[in-house]
């Protein structure tokens, strides 16, 4: 049930997020000008930092004794 709760939850806010572009969209707060540089800057900054992030894991003896 813990993992249908997380579920949930990541899946509410990528819905949140997505509804934010569309209304930014269509307010005319982002056109195609900032459209590119949002991309430019999710390719540059925060893939490569969501990246490193994925691979961190909390220290245990049993990772040492594996090798």
């Amino acid at each position: 049930m813990e993992l249908a709760g997380i579920t949930l939850n990541k899946t509410i806010v990528m819905t949140v997020l997505a509804l934010t572009g569309v209304f930014g969209y269509r307010a005319g707060i982002i056109d195609e000008a900032v459209n590119k540089k949002l991309s430019e800057l999710v390719l540059t900054l925060f893939t490569p930092i969501l990246l490193f992030i994925s691979f961190q894991k909390e220290f245990s003896e049993s990772l040492c004794n594996a090798v």
